[in-house]
């Protein structure tokens, strides 16, 4: 009988997969990622970079490619749970990778780094595979606890560089193509004249964009983006 394939963790974008990521000069942290999950390596991954180098992009799909080879993975943005119970790290050795979000959001609080460094520890002990993300290189963090900065630091780390602008053009017509619709050269290149090009902004534009082409039943033009502008 062939086993089924696990499903996704709720809230985790099957949408965002390697195959369509935008490494531009991170190519080799793209490559090193599919291999550690294909191989069904164990130890722990760091990677940082500033607002909008795809950190989150790599860790739904490092989840989406574990399930697909019937791993059990869980995702955890940290930022949206910080002010729950720290207990929330409980059980998650038990899967076989764990990607955690935004770990520089529990600098400071105490019961957050005692409970991840319990979890590291078990997960290194069960051989499983550990990646976070951050905004800061290990030696930058804030955390605390000494002994979370040296195993931040032990691990293998890979820093993300930004897109240039071209790249994250290409991000936001890969985007628009997710949700089904195509955005001409025209379209792109004045968007990109008219907004800031930082790729978070970008893709909020693109949120509205989607939303008033829905609403007026137009398709995205340069006239529509003009009229948003004006307003």
């Amino acid at each position: 009988m062939v086993d089924e394939q696990i499903p996704l963790p709720i809230g985790l974008s099957d949408r965002l997969t390697f195959s369509n990521y935008i490494a531009g000069n991170n190519q080799h942290v793209l490559n090193n990622l599919i291999q550690y999950i294909n191989e069904g390596k164990s130890g722990f991954l760091y990677l940082w970079g500033k607002t909008g180098t795809g950190k989150s992009h790599l860790l739904h799909a490092s989840c989406v490619e574990a399930a697909q080879i019937n791993k059990k993975p869980v995702y955890l943005p940290l930022s949206e749970f910080r002010e729950m119970q720290s207990d929330i790290f409980l059980s998650m050795e038990n899967q076989d990778l764990v990607c955690i979000d935004d770990i520089n959001s529990i600098e400071n609080n105490i019961a957050w780094e005692k409970s991840f460094f319990n979890l590291y520890n078990q997960l290194q002990e069960k051989q499983k595979l550990l990646i976070v993300t951050a905004t800061t290189s290990p030696s930058g963090s804030a955390f605390e606890l000494a002994d979370i900065k040296s195993r931040l630091a032990s691990g293998i780390i890979y820093h993300l560089v930004d897109l240039d602008d071209k790249q994250r053009l290409i991000v936001v017509k890969e985007r628009a193509r997710q949700r089904g619709f195509e955005l001409s050269t025209e379209v792109l290149d004045y968007l990109g004249s008219r907004v800031a090009r930082d790729l978070n902004s970008l893709l909020s534009w693109l949120d509205r964009l989607d939303e008033a082409s829905l609403v007026t039943k137009r398709k995205i033009t340069v006239p529509l983006i003009r009229k948003l502008l004006n307003n």
